[in-house]
């Protein structure tokens, strides 16, 4: 049958590079696969394809001319090339699978060092994201009174002009992977 073999189809992936598979067959010279955006289901949706392969696995990170999104929902399928005749020809698409690409990440200030005092200049860290930089927020009570990048999953608190002594504030880290920022995530 052809289609996918993936148990990933209907599911969110925790990767961009997730792996896909064809179901397996005989004579199959090469595999390729194809994929839309899941809301681009009209007259012409764009397509984007793999480089044909003998390989019957392949990822979601492959496809030529796509950047995957991060939460965005992608219909993927295949189609094998056999010998025929003498002649290369194409199958028609198999059934096609829905994939939900995975939430852009959160991260926080190490939940260990939370809820409890601190001095100005102790070095506080971030929970890593491969990759990442931050985007550090400081409140004092709802209000922001300070903003921080950061190259490095740390900081601390002498690096805010508003940070003062005995005085409580909550921490907010935002990942940012290339030019896109997500949303601040669990306070500290």
């Amino acid at each position: 049958t052809i289609g996918l073999s993936s148990p990933i189809c209907g599911l969110k992936v925790t990767s961009k590079n997730a792996t896909i598979s064809a179901n397996p067959a005989l004579y199959v010279m090469n595999y390729e696969f194809r994929l839309r955006l899941t809301s681009d289901d009209g007259a012409n949706p764009t397509y984007y394809y793999t480089t044909p392969s003998s390989n019957r696995f392949s990822s979601l990170g492959s496809f030529n001319g796509l950047t995957v999104a991060y939460n965005a929902s992608y219909t993927v399928d295949v189609r094998y090339q056999v010998m025929n005749n003498g002649a290369a020809t194409w199958s028609n698409h198999g059934a096609a699978c829905m994939i939900l690409s995975p939430d852009f990440p959160t991260t926080g200030v190490t939940s260990s060092i939370c809820d409890s005092s601190r001095t100005l200049s102790e070095v506080l860290t971030i929970d890593p994201v491969s990759g990442a930089t931050y985007q550090v927020y400081l409140y004092e009570g709802d209000v922001e009174v300070g903003s921080i990048p950061r190259n490095v999953p740390n900081f601390s608190l002498n690096m805010f002009t508003a940070a003062a002594l005995d005085k409580n504030y909550t921490v907010k880290v935002a990942v940012r992977l290339g030019t896109e920022l997500g949303s601040e995530d669990r306070g500290c």
